[in-house]
């Protein structure tokens, strides 16, 4: 939607002052100041799997460990298919800090790649889109703690880009690549199978059997690396859940978080999973994949904050169709309240707005009341 006349461009201006605002609090964390540092976070764990590409450490918890222990690195494994290391392989050549200032810088060019990319799909103008992707509380996140979730969400929005313009090599290149987080893609392929959508799967699952190859190269040969690499995860999935759970966004996770039964918290998410089916089946493949990552990160077993940057495409979307003043108002309350430090986390408003998104969404659907879609746009 295109911004015209004084009033429109007095909104823009205040939009793009609260988005750099927001970039800076993001990239500049506030909680360096207020409370204890984590500077290097998560980064240690990817830096570790670097330095153990082509080995079966990377499936292997004891020697992962072993290895962060003997080098004082804080202790975790590595929950990636184990190819993901090689990325890491040249900056594990560095000293850590500047490591991790280079892999910072390379994910702040992602986020702003989604932010351009995303202003082309959903008509928005170039520096807002921009702006709107760096300022989103998730990607700020994500950046300062050495997280890899701007990758992701580019890849979703170049891979939801090529399905509304019916290019299966656009859509599935991007989604192959994807599934070095399997979190992360599988939504976006439940899309395609809701959608028989049978050639993309294909390429799909091409790549798929290629991340296993490479797999297998990155764990020294171990052809079983898929059975070691289900156990670290089945392993480190409870000490990790308990230890992030202030930080899910998901609605599995904040209803263990309050106390109920794993049956619940389970049947929840599929429940939520399955009224939003018809909808991500109909509506154009614009909104669907967009709706696809909300949903998939609203039912998720493990989403933790940084990983709310999957909210991005849902969040440009409803930029490009909202009416003043409610996109102003709806600006303020997505992005600036979970920013505000320990506020945002003590209220999870970041689950709030994730949940809230999905529930409306999914209610909308059911009911059939729906956005308007763009003209023109492939199905």
């Amino acid at each position: 939607m295109g911004f015209t006349g004084i009033g429109e461009a007095n909104i823009r201006h205040r939009l793009v002052a609260w988005g750099i605002t927001l970039m800076i609090v993001g990239l500049v964390p506030l909680r360096i100041v207020l409370g204890p540092p984590h500077v290097l976070a998560d980064w240690l764990t990817f830096y570790t799997a670097g330095k153990l590409a082509g080995t079966h450490a990377l499936v292997d918890p004891r020697l992962f460990l072993a290895f962060q222990h003997a080098h004082g690195f804080r202790t975790d494994i590595f929950p990636y298919p184990p190819a993901f290391a090689y990325i890491y392989v040249p900056l594990s050549r560095l000293p850590v800090l500047l490591s991790f200032v280079v892999n910072a810088v390379v994910m702040l060019g992602c986020a702003f790649s989604a932010g351009a990319i995303g202003a082309r799909l959903f008509a928005l103008p170039k520096p807002l889109a921009i702006l709107a992707s760096l300022a989103w509380t998730p990607i700020g996140v994500s950046i300062t703690i050495g997280q890899n979730a701007p990758l992701g969400v580019l890849l979703a929005i170049l891979a939801i880009g090529g399905l509304a313009a019916q290019r299966p090599l656009a859509t599935a290149i991007p989604l192959g690549l994807l599934l070095y987080k399997p979190t992360y893609a599988l939504p976006l392929i439940g899309l395609l199978v809701i959608r028989r959508r049978w050639r993309e799967l294909g390429i799909v699952a091409a790549m798929a059997a290629g991340w296993y190859l490479l797999s297998v190269v990155a764990t020294g040969g171990d052809l079983a690396w898929p059975l070691h690499y289900a156990h670290s995860i089945a392993s480190y999935y409870h000490a990790d859940a308990l230890f992030n759970a202030p930080h899910t966004v998901s609605l599995p996770g904040i209803l263990l978080q309050l106390g109920a039964p794993l049956a619940i918290a389970v049947g929840s998410a599929i429940a939520l999973l399955v009224l939003a089916i018809p909808g991500l089946a109909r509506r154009p493949a614009l909104e669907a994949g967009s709706a696809a990552c909300m949903i998939g990160l609203a039912v998720s077993p493990h989403a933790y904050a940084y990983d709310a940057a999957m909210l991005l495409p849902m969040l440009l979307l409803l930029g490009s169709r909202l009416k003043e003043p409610l996109r102003t108002r709806a600006a303020f309350v997505v992005y600036i309240l979970p920013a505000i430090p320990y506020v945002g986390t003590s209220l999870k408003l970041l689950a709030v707005i994730v949940l809230g998104l999905a529930a409306a969404w999914v209610w909308k659907r059911s009911l059939g009341l729906c956005l308007p879609a763009h003209a023109g746009e492939g199905a």
